[in-house]
């Protein structure tokens, strides 16, 4: 008769099958940038990129394989975090494989796609977060996560293993790891975005708080950025043209705005 697995025993297969997914996932990294001179700053960090159990917590199944390209970081994420936009809940799926970039330094020196605020004078939470009302904001970078399905050439979704999205079962068959490494580094080298795409995240990043909030500078600023970041197919002669045109009429001359305007004109000629 066959014995029950226990939820510990469950655990620590889940742990060492997400690290051998790991394991297999760095190895194909390693050996797909060799011979690509555009890749050479690329560095791929082989230590870390695993979270610790505690005495409160587990989180030895949190995995990803951290990278820095022209400095910026790209993570290799072994799951998924997302926030459901009706309810506020939070959800992760373990195992779920996605691209993520744009991470931001918070208290600590750990980075993160999300941007945590707090303030505790703060009264009335706005829609763009989550809040406990009296300390902590989180802003959550949904928008960084990216399925590897969107820069994946010739893997039809019938070869996964859920046949929907790519998982840790996908990376173990090594012939799909190397077309996985392949799709993070379009990933990285499509990469072209120029300013964070959140008002708030630009203020955090920027030292700013909550006694700058203005929503008509937001919705500036979130135009703005979409515009800008979109802008990288304008060839840089053109550039000035493309800004009086597209980027001015958005609210450019608003404040602060004109200061990242012209920033990215100088970068552009």
């Amino acid at each position: 008769m066959r014995k029950n697995m226990t939820l510990s025993e469950i655990t620590e297969m889940q742990v060492e099958l997400l690290s051998d997914a790991r394991r297999i996932m760095i190895s194909a990294l390693t050996k797909r940038k060799e011979g690509r001179p555009e890749l050479e700053p690329l560095e791929i960090k082989v230590r870390g990129g695993r979270g610790i159990e505690s005495e409160c917590n587990d989180r030895r199944m949190y995995m990803w394989i951290a990278c820095r390209y022209k400095d910026r970081e790209y993570n290799i994420n072994f799951f998924h975090s997302e926030i459901d936009e009706y309810t506020g809940n939070c959800h992760t799926q373990i195992g779920k494989v996605m691209f993520v970039k744009d991470f931001v330094k918070n208290k600590s020196q750990l980075n993160s796609p999300n941007v945590i605020l707090s303030d505790t004078d703060r009264e009335t939470p706005y829609t763009y977060f989550l809040s406990d009302k009296n300390s902590t904001v989180l802003v959550f970078g949904s928008y960084k996560w990216f399925s590897p399905l969107e820069f994946c050439e010739d893997v039809d979704s019938d070869l996964l293993a859920n046949k929907k999205w790519v998982t840790a079962d996908d990376i173990l068959d090594e012939n799909l790891a190397d077309k996985i490494a392949d799709a993070f580094f379009r990933f990285i080298l499509q990469d072209r975005t120029k300013i964070p795409a959140s008002y708030w995240e630009y203020g955090a990043l920027n030292g700013f708080g909550y006694e700058i909030y203005d929503k008509e500078a937001a919705e500036h600023y979130n135009k703005l950025a979409d515009k800008l970041n979109q802008s990288n197919e304008v060839d840089p002669d053109e550039m000035e043209e493309y800004l009086e045109k597209e980027i001015y009429p958005l609210g450019a001359e608003y404040g602060f705005l004109s200061d990242i305007v012209e920033k990215i004109l100088s970068e552009s000629m």
